[in-house]
């Protein structure tokens, strides 16, 4: 490698990491430019196929993510995952953030025939290459999947998903934060619709007790709660 691409490949580097202080920022028209600038120069010295085109390629689709400019994140995130797949194999980590990030965007979409087998994947390669010890990677697919089990009233594989969600979120954050009382709003919501009323009471009143403790009896969060507790109510004296 010569001296001018050393020289290239370090100007593309300071470009990423300018553009990551513009996103912390969240000033995101400013990093667009030089990311494009980064791939360009890192196109230019690799060719299309190499990681680091990747790597660029989904940083900039994370910034679209904030751009609500969904179409060209969905196109970044095919060419990232293809790179990926094809440099480091089906079953490595890297493709696996791929494979939720992807999976993830069709789940906004409600496109979720396209969406799932993306997340069961991604979930497949976590559990195989971290089994349980990193929730917070774990947490995005399961999710998702949880989701779209959820929305398409398929109560049955959904509920192991939102326990384990519980747990993850638990272990992530501690017993008590607005994270958990979600948690715990998805867990009774799912009991609810499954016509297990007491469950559900049980649930909800958990998260409305947490969520009045932290975030306050006014917030929307807190009010939402309070109004599924007192649906479920009276789906009990019915």
């Amino acid at each position: 490698m010569t001296d001018s691409s050393i020289n290239s490949i370090e100007v593309a580097k300071d470009l990423n990491q300018q553009a990551t202080n513009y996103c912390k920022q969240e000033q995101y028209d400013k990093a667009e430019p030089l990311l494009k600038q980064a791939l360009a120069i890192y196109q230019d010295q690799f060719g299309n196929e190499h990681l680091d085109v990747a790597d660029t390629l989904d940083f900039l689709a994370h910034l679209y993510h904030f751009l609500d400019r969904y179409e060209e994140r969905e196109s970044l995130l095919t060419q990232a995952l293809k790179i990926r797949k094809k440099l480091l194999g089906s079953e490595h980590p890297e493709v696996a953030d791929s494979l939720s990030s992807l999976g993830s965007l069709y789940v906004s979409q409600r496109r979720f025939k396209k969406a799932e087998p993306l997340l069961t994947q991604a979930l497949a390669i976590y559990q195989e290459q971290f089994g349980s010890e990193y929730p917070d990677i774990l947490i995005g697919p399961v999710n998702g999947l949880a989701l779209i089990y959820c929305q398409q009233e398929r109560y049955v594989e959904a509920a192991p998903l939102l326990t384990q969600i519980l747990e993850m979120s638990q272990r992530l954050f501690g017993n008590e934060h607005p994270e958990v009382a979600t948690s715990l709003r998805k867990l009774a919501f799912l009991h609810e619709s499954q016509k297990q009323f007491e469950k559900a009471e049980n649930l909800y009143l958990q998260a409305l007790e947490m969520g009045q403790k932290l975030l306050g009896n006014g917030h929307p969060e807190v009010v939402a709660v309070q109004r599924q507790l007192d649906n479920c109510r009276q789906k009990m004296l019915a």
